[in-house]
């Protein structure tokens, strides 16, 4: 395998952007970011990502437009949601779509890589075998805990402080 993975992340709160770029910073991924879908939509034409992490609830764009029009290539790029909830009609229609899995807010570094990392050394028989589980049980990748929120909230706080 050769070079960095391409990570695309779709988000229209530019804190979390920079929040989730910071996360990955010194990693095996490349990130590219963009602050709504028109711009995510151009930079997947220009190039192929290993992943994109999608906001799904952005205020201006749907996450479900995305998702409808298939706006990526299924065979290559692997599809991660970032949600703040989650219902069981979701994960199904979710994963009927093609998206391979989702992170629930609030999530810390080792959640983020954790999952990228389990996403992009899966085959796509194991993936399918994932997301059929996912199917039954749809708590997610990620729970919500205070642990999680206090981590990600003082990760963010911290490196602002930094700079």
């Amino acid at each position: 395998m050769g070079g960095k993975k391409k990570i695309l992340i779709i988000d229209d709160d530019k804190y979390l952007l920079r929040t989730f770029t910071r996360m990955l910073e010194d990693t095996d991924y490349t990130v590219h970011t963009a602050n709504d879908l028109k711009s995510g939509e151009a930079l997947i034409q220009l190039t192929t990502y290993d992943a994109i992490l999608l906001d799904y609830h952005m205020e201006e764009d749907k996450g479900k437009d995305f998702i409808d029009a298939g706006g990526w290539d299924k065979s290559k790029t692997k599809m991660l949601l970032i949600l703040g909830h989650v219902t069981h009609e979701k994960v199904r229609y979710f994963f009927m779509e093609g998206v391979n899995g989702y992170l629930l807010k609030p999530f810390n570094k080792e959640d983020l890589l954790g999952t990228l990392n389990v996403h992009l050394s899966i085959d796509s028989e194991a993936e399918s075998m994932l997301q059929n589980e996912y199917r039954e049980e749809p708590e997610g990748l990620i729970g919500r805990n205070e642990e999680n929120e206090k981590e990600a909230s003082s990760y963010g706080e911290a490196q602002d402080h930094d700079r």
